[in-house]
């Protein structure tokens, strides 16, 4: 299972929901990797809940960087999506 933007909010919440469900192993992205905040303490949570998880860096946007990380991970079957930004604006002002 990837995810990305799995260092973020919604991402470790994600990973955590399926380690408790037995979902395994875990590939999280983010573009820092590791070195994001909090990171290697989520991938020693989910290592204690017996999840194979692993952290690596990758830009998405990089189309060089994807596709190397898919080349090394060929067994991948499911992928979520919640990388991003958010910004706060008003409604009518999103597109």
């Amino acid at each position: 299972v990837l995810i990305t933007g799995g260092t973020g909010h919604l991402g470790s919440l994600l990973a955590h929901w399926l380690a408790d469900r037995g979902a395994t192993p875990l590939l999280l992205i983010s573009r820092q990797g590791l070195a994001a905040r909090g990171a290697q303490e989520l991938c020693d949570a989910l290592k204690a809940k017996g999840c194979q998880a692993t952290i690596t860096g990758c830009d998405l946007t990089d189309p060089e960087q994807l596709d190397s990380l898919l080349a090394e991970n060929p067994n991948l079957k499911h992928v979520f999506h919640l990388a991003g930004t958010a910004g706060m604006a008003p409604l009518r002002e999103l597109t």
